[in-house]
């Protein structure tokens, strides 16, 4: 069965760039985050798109990330890493799950 892909996008400015990876780094984090808010994972065979652009003039830094996800259900999208050959793959580390009494 094929299921639809989503793109899920950031974009945003950052002055020194010098700070490009770990500006990077959050927003891949950031956008993982949101798919799985939202019930999706992500799609491992696609790997996550970053762009950047200097405007010399303004000496502005400008970029844009996109990363791609699948929808499995809000309840699974946090169980599971991905989504690779069509096979989904369970995340390395265990949720913590409330005991309420």
């Amino acid at each position: 069965m094929h299921k639809a892909i989503k793109r899920f996008c950031i974009d945003g400015q950052f002055i020194d760039d010098s700070k490009a990876l770990s500006i990077r780094d959050l927003n891949e984090r950031t956008l993982e985050v949101q798919m799985r808010d939202r019930g999706y994972v992500r799609a491992l065979d696609m790997d996550p798109v970053w762009t950047v652009e200097y405007v010399s003039d303004k000496d502005e830094w400008f970029f844009k990330m996109s990363i791609y996800g699948i929808y499995v259900g809000k309840k699974k999208s946090w169980q599971y890493e991905g989504i690779q050959q069509g096979k989904l793959l369970p995340r390395s580390t265990h949720q913590v799950k409330l005991n309420q009494s």
